[in-house]
């Protein structure tokens, strides 16, 4: 590793510090402080969804400015990033519960919406520009990449897949029958790992629509970590296998260099 490289690694997160709200007095300006492509005004004032989109949890068509006794993903903050995520999840493909839960964890808080129309709009709020990641499950079988997502910011080309189906034949194809087939943390069964690797999929394929990994490097295949590097942005989960056993080296965290790259506003 070149000295630039672990200087790049050590660098302080660009992301707001604890307590950085006093830094954003509202009701704002044309500035945009977290910078999370929505202007300090707008956040001091609340979001209002566009159209057709609305917050999964609860249907609320509006997000407030943040403020005592509300959850920090049913409003938004001037001072802390937003991510909004439009889920577009076929009923019978479900994502585990625990899926991109682990994306806050990269200096910003997740929104996750529905779209109650037909419309391909990932525009969040008028008249701002800045758009949502859009994730989807797709029924496709047998061999191939288990997700796929273009690189960039949520205001690219975005295209998130995930396809649980692949994900399970995958695990199953490594765990026939007398095989004892379990993670590096010792979860054993290949349906739990199934749900544990389609986890680590969906939050990979997002990572890669907000910037990760920003060094294109083909030993890699583009835009990953190592492999072997047991983190969610390695380009492939390590399995070990041995007669009659398959040890499955499965992320559930980003690394440091992650948590520099992750970009929302702009595009790349």
């Amino acid at each position: 590793m070149s000295l630039r490289r672990l200087a790049f690694l050590l660098a302080v997160a660009l992301v707001a510090p604890l307590g950085a709200s006093a830094q954003v007095v509202c009701p704002g300006g044309s500035g945009d402080f977290d910078q999370d492509g929505f202007t300090d005004q707008q956040e001091c004032a609340g979001l209002a969804l566009v159209a057709g989109l609305r917050v999964k949890s609860n249907g609320a068509l509006t997000l407030p400015r943040c403020a005592a006794g509300v959850p920090r993903d049913l409003c938004v903050d001037p001072a802390t990033r937003d991510l909004f995520l439009i889920d577009q999840i076929r009923p019978e493909l479900p994502l585990p519960t625990d899926a991109l839960t682990g994306l806050g964890s990269l200096g910003f808080t997740l929104h996750r919406m529905l779209r109650t129309d037909t419309s391909t709009d990932r525009t969040v709020t008028a008249p701002s520009v800045q758009k949502a990641v859009q994730i989807t499950t797709a029924p496709d079988t047998g061999d191939g990449v288990l997700g796929r997502a273009n690189w960039g910011t949520p205001n690219g080309l975005d295209g998130t897949t995930v396809y649980p189906n692949r994900i399970a034949a995958y695990v199953n194809g490594l765990c026939p029958a007398g095989t004892v087939c379990q993670t590096n943390t010792g979860v054993v069964g290949a349906p739990a790992i199934i749900a544990i690797l389609t986890r680590w999929v969906a939050d990979h394929e997002v990572g890669h629509t907000v910037g990760l990994t920003r060094v294109y490097d083909s030993r890699f295949g583009g835009y990953h970590e190592a492999s072997g590097s047991l983190t969610v942005m390695e380009q492939m989960p390590k399995v070990v296998q041995k007669r009659g056993s398959a040890v499955f080296y499965i992320a559930t965290s980003f690394s440091s260099a992650s948590l520099v790259d992750a970009k929302l506003a702009g595009t790349q």
